[in-house]
């Protein structure tokens, strides 16, 4: 399963940790944005859009969306993605607390750790495994 990371630029390092677990259980991280050394800004519109639109199509590639909400967004660029994710009918898994009335929907799926996270998304969609030459490949299907 392809799994997007939402969550604040700020949060990058927590952010990928959080990828790091997922992708342990054979599912692919699609999110780059996670790795990326230049701030998102505004103030800067060449690269903004730059940013946007891979961003946007990540998260389109994406069978799931978990919405970081530990460190709170600045720019609120996770609030958009989880609006995409849901219109998109995309898995949502909120980690870390409510912060806007969309996270109340029943489409949300609340995970109170990242052990939650992993169960939820195992029992949701096929894993992939890790063959020897670091290439994933279909072990089960759900």
């Amino acid at each position: 399963m392809r799994v997007y990371i939402a969550a604040s630029f700020d949060s990058q390092v927590s952010s990928r940790i959080l990828a790091d677990a997922i992708d342990e259980e054979g599912h692919e991280i699609v999110s780059t944005w996670i790795h990326q050394t230049v701030e998102n800004s505004n103030e800067d519109p060449e690269n903004a859009g730059k940013f946007a639109m891979r961003d946007f199509h990540e998260l389109r590639a994406a069978d799931a969306v978990v919405v970081a909400t530990d460190i709170p967004s600045s720019g609120g660029g996770l609030h958009v993605e989880t609006g995409l994710a849901l219109a998109w009918n995309k898995l949502v898994i909120l980690y870390g607390p409510r912060t806007n009335v969309f996270h109340w929907l029943p489409e949300v799926t609340k995970a109170p750790s990242i052990q939650a996270i992993v169960d939820i998304l195992a029992t949701r969609f096929t894993r992939l495994a890790k063959t020897p030459d670091g290439r994933k490949r279909n072990t089960n299907s759900v």
